[in-house]
């Protein structure tokens, strides 16, 4: 298959969200709680490149309260922390400290277990945050749904269904599940150790997509508003998918990258105009940008962090940077444009991480990350673009 050849992209060539885009974040509020699960079982190890962690504001009329949820075991918690607006310390080597919050003020609830009792390898939020998805290590997917338009949370009074009891074969492994925006979205499952992507139609499977590789993560894009092109990251390449192709198995192209090293973490934009653009990486310790329509690597950050990358979001409010997070415990946010820290910042957690995830503020114009370490510690921070940062033509 062809390998993305390296051309840095001249800022003429840029959208326009990048190209004019800040060129600095600052962090408004950085909080981190310890979540105590109800056994000494906890944490469960997963998988090293799993995300068990996701992040949403339940309240549009709130800016600064928001729900993280975990999942450990066959367990899974959620708790409110608050992200109003603060100074934020900085310690050793400029990195941010957090200001810690009591258990009380946490509220830690739990929402519910595995209908399967066996352990969750990652769980995601559809793109409305309506639907929450708990994927055990056979691919059995638990979707929980609340009243986004009373702005219910995940717990109170959601609707739970199993989706993929049937389809248990083989042995266990990583499994990933994602899906779109909508009541009746359809969802997707990655099984790493069966090399396969399951379609889903509420609970019933209507097409098998065998990977070529084993599968480490998986994304849907925005491309076309239809919900039907997602990607893969399977071994050393990345694959993309649209399910309404027949021929090759589905898989519209595919990409070497990491010179044989595989890739853990994918991440797709949400910025409006910018829905064709990828990030991946993973233990080559690259950020790969690729913009899919064009098929060619847009940027490469190297070196984004110290060890192996296995947690990477992009930023939906600056859309030149990335939140990025290894097997070490720092997560570094900076410009996959310049290739640098600077304008961004960086934290360090106690422990690994073992789950990363962003979303858009209430108003829109920031992005609240939220990560939980092995520990059990949860770190959350709200940013916003600079006002003064913004590039001018």
């Amino acid at each position: 298959s062809p390998r993305a050849r390296p051309r840095g992209m001249a800022p003429a060539n840029l959208p326009k969200s990048i190209a004019h885009g800040p060129s600095a974040l600052e962090v408004r509020a950085f909080a981190h709680a310890r979540v105590v699960f109800p056994s000494p079982s906890h944490p469960s190890p997963g998988e090293h490149h799993a995300s068990r962690a996701c992040v949403y504001n339940a309240r549009a009329s709130d800016e600064e309260t928001y729900d993280v949820i975990i999942a450990s075991g066959c367990d899974v918690l959620a708790c409110e922390i608050d992200l109003s607006d603060s100074n934020v310390d900085r310690g050793k080597e400029n990195a941010l400290r957090p200001t810690a919050v009591s258990e009380t003020a946490a509220r830690r609830r739990r929402l519910e277990s595995s209908s399967t009792k066996r352990e969750i390898q990652s769980i995601s939020l559809s793109e409305d945050a309506r639907k929450l998805l708990m994927v055990d290590n056979y691919g059995v997917v638990d979707v929980m749904t609340r009243d986004v338009g009373g702005g219910g949370k995940f717990g109170d009074g959601s609707r739970l269904a199993a989706v993929g009891a049937n389809d248990v074969e083989g042995v266990g492994g990583w499994c990933g599940a994602v899906t779109g925006g909508g009541e009746d979205g359809k969802i997707y499952v990655a099984k790493s150790s069966q090399r396969v992507v399951d379609l889903y139609d509420g609970d019933r499977r209507v097409r098998r997509i065998r990977t070529l590789l084993a599968p480490y993560d998986i994304e849907l894009t925005a491309v076309g508003n239809g919900g039907n092109v997602f990607v893969v990251a399977e071994g050393h390449q990345l694959a993309v998918y649209d399910d309404r192709i027949a021929e090759r198995g589905g898989c519209s192209n595919r990409i070497s990258l990491g010179y044989n090293k595989p890739l853990y973490a994918v991440s797709t934009s949400r910025t409006p105009g910018l829905e064709s653009v990828i990030a991946c990486g993973g233990a080559e310790r690259v950020v790969h940008v690729l913009d899919i329509r064009k098929w060619g690597a847009m940027e490469r950050w190297r070196n984004a962090a110290k060890f192996d990358i296995t947690q990477l979001e992009l930023s939906t409010s600056s859309p030149g940077f990335a939140y990025v997070a290894g097997l070490d415990y720092e997560c570094m946010c900076g410009s996959w444009r310049t290739q640098k820290s600077d304008g961004g910042f960086s934290f360090r957690a106690d422990t690994r991480w073992m789950g990363l995830h962003s979303c858009k503020t209430a108003c829109g114009r920031g992005d609240v990350l939220a990560g939980w370490a092995e520990s059990g510690h949860v770190y959350a921070l709200r940013t916003q673009p600079a006002i003064d940062s913004f590039r001018h033509a």
